[in-house]
């Protein structure tokens, strides 16, 4: 009897260890995209105080090594591209402008783990003419399908300064007043009004200004071929480009 006992314990023992292992747990679609995601979530609008004027950063392509995008200062839009490398907690990516302009440099951006502020520096190809800046970028956001066609959220450019509408009905023209016809002065001035979209065109009646003395202007939404999203405005002999990412 303690014979066949021990032999049957033996048996269970033996066919345990050669049982085949569990096999291991394939990875899921959703790990395959988490994988990508930090680099993914730099995409997106970015602004910045740039020198006492507004800088618009837009990153609308990112890979583990690359990213590529252009900013927006004063009107004058330049291409960027460089590298995206991760250093502990934080994001770096190291961008450049084409370098044929007199005002193009480096961009140095740190971002934060998840993409909502960076903090930036700047070096000009010109060290003669130009000095380096530093500043702070804060994400606005990224563009949403349903958002295409709507003035809200982002910045509409132009050469003479940058149009903003609020969806509580209130809208902000940060500008530069004209000295010439090719000069603007030193100094923005910020405008308030309220605004109301019409069909494709967005009325604005404005504080007393010089800048729209009859207070009441009216900008027509312009759009890309397919009219599937809304690329600009056009108004009061002034030409805005949307800001958007992507």
């Amino acid at each position: 009897m303690k014979y066949t006992i021990t032999t049957l314990a033996c048996a269970i023992i033996l066919g345990a260890c050669s049982a085949p292992a569990a096999p291991p747990v394939a990875a899921t679609d959703s790990t395959a995209v988490a994988a990508g995601a930090p680099e993914e979530r730099a995409q997106g609008l970015y602004k910045g105080d740039f020198g006492g004027a507004p800088i618009f950063i837009t990153i609308n392509y990112t890979s583990p090594n690359h990213l590529a995008g252009y900013n927006v200062h004063k009107g004058l839009r330049r291409n960027l591209s460089g590298t995206l490398k991760q250093e502990g907690d934080r994001w770096v990516a190291t961008l450049n402008e084409p370098g044929d302009h007199p005002f193009d440099g480096h961009f140095k951006l740190v971002f934060d783990k998840e993409f909502t502020t960076a903090k930036g520096h700047w070096e000009p190809l010109d060290k003669k003419a130009l000095q380096e800046k530093n500043f702070t970028l804060n994400f606005v956001k990224r563009t949403e399908e349903n958002e295409s066609i709507s003035v809200l959220n982002y910045p509409f450019t132009s050469e003479q300064g940058e149009l903003y509408f609020d969806e509580d009905g209130s809208c902000l023209f940060d500008y530069y007043p004209k000295v010439t016809d090719s000069t603007y002065a030193e100094q923005s001035i910020t405008l308030k009004g309220t605004w109301e979209q019409k069909g494709d065109t967005i009325h604005v009646n404005w504080q007393p200004n010089e800048e729209f003395p009859k207070r009441n202007s009216i900008f027509i939404l312009q759009f890309n071929e397919d009219k599937t999203y809304s690329t600009g405005l056009e108004g009061e002999d002034i030409t805005f480009n949307k800001m958007i990412a992507g």
